[in-house]
């Protein structure tokens, strides 16, 4: 079972955005944050969490809920795919449209595709970034 710290931290990487900006925008302190990352903040209250995931634009279930799915599309997404997202919004506008025409080519191209070009594309997508 993850932790919500881990939840919070795997959407906010996923979406591309620092700890830093879910503080201003939250108002909880850069350090009670840093502790509820860490799993160290032990009163963590309804009212912050209800602000971080306003702000991550999850579901609150979610940071609770070890079988809650995936707000936007209704399926669990695997560790792979997490991957690849997460480096998706870590690159800048040109570098996202390549990484899309080389997925583009690599389903046109499924008879090439081998099981191992998940980790290949994982790859190519971390090298952009």
């Amino acid at each position: 079972m993850q932790s919500i710290g881990t939840k919070i931290k795997k959407i906010a990487d996923l979406r591309g955005l620092s700890m830093t900006a879910i503080s201003k925008s939250t108002g909880i302190p850069s350090s009670t944050l840093s502790e509820i990352i860490n799993g160290k903040h032990k009163n963590l209250s309804i009212q912050k969490l209800f602000e971080i995931s306003k702000f991550l634009e999850c579901d609150l279930n979610y940071l609770f809920d070890d079988r809650a799915e995936s707000e936007n599309t209704g399926l669990k997404l695997g560790e792979s795919e997490l991957t690849l997202l997460g480096n998706y919004n870590k690159l800048n506008q040109p570098a996202q449209k390549r990484l899309l025409e080389t997925s583009e080519d690599l389903v046109a191209n499924r008879k090439n595709l081998k099981n191992n070009d998940t980790a290949e594309f994982i790859e190519l997508s971390a090298e952009l970034a």
